[in-house]
């Protein structure tokens, strides 16, 4: 049975008076969530969280970066569940799972670094855009353009990026190498606020997906 972790990330005050940012992570959701475990490092190699799927844990972190480490118990990979940290507003900030750790074996253990940042100058509307949750994220090669055919942003999967975009009608070109769909992989863009504004998946070896932002 598919289990979800929700951990609580409080925010309290740091020495030299810096203030911590809120933060909601949730892990799980694959085939064998009882063989996942993971843990938070800083720079220096010290454990500040730790935990596995049905456990829930409060820590306090300032702005910067962290190691975001994972493991299997068995040694196959997460089966699907994935990691997704999400701010006080409800928009998600970090996503990935162990299967597309940035180093590691990919089965046993990963390691993806975490980067938390004060929000970027927007003289528009921000948005987040999270693609990735398959099973064969690899494949996977998307790209964002406004209305006149101007590239704003690109990539694979997973992915997490910030955009600032203009009120307009924008295209999503979605991709996959091998040509069978997303397995279960989706876009979703989500505005300040934390409203989904457009979300989709693929079916075959490409497609687009249209999406009107504000009165545009």
């Amino acid at each position: 049975m598919r289990g979800l972790l929700t951990i609580s990330l409080c925010c309290a005050i740091l020495v030299g008076n810096a203030q911590c940012e809120n933060y909601t992570i949730n892990v799980g959701g694959g085939g064998f969530d009882s063989e996942v475990s993971w843990s938070i490092t800083n720079s220096g190699g010290t454990t500040l969280i730790s935990g596995g799927s049905g456990s829930g844990f409060s820590i306090c972190l300032d702005d910067g970066c962290y190691n975001f480490n994972m493991w299997d118990s068995f040694g196959d990979g997460w089966n699907g569940a994935t990691y997704t940290i999400f701010n006080a507003n409800n928009t998600p900030v970090a996503s990935g799972n162990l299967d597309n750790a940035t180093s590691g074996d990919g089965g046993s253990w990963g390691v993806t670094e975490v980067c938390f940042t004060p929000p970027i100058p927007c003289a528009f509307e921000l948005y987040t855009l999270y693609v990735g949750g398959g099973a064969f994220d690899s494949e996977i090669s998307w790209s964002l353009s406004d209305e006149g055919g101007i590239q704003v942003s690109n990539g694979g999967a997973p992915a997490l990026v910030s955009l600032c975009l203009e009120d307009g009608c924008y295209t999503m070109l979605m991709l996959d190498s091998w040509g069978d769909g997303w397995n279960g992989a989706y876009w979703s863009l989500t505005d300040s606020g934390g409203v989904v504004v457009g979300t989709g998946t693929l079916n075959g070896a490409s497609g687009n997906a249209y999406i009107p932002l504000g009165s545009g």
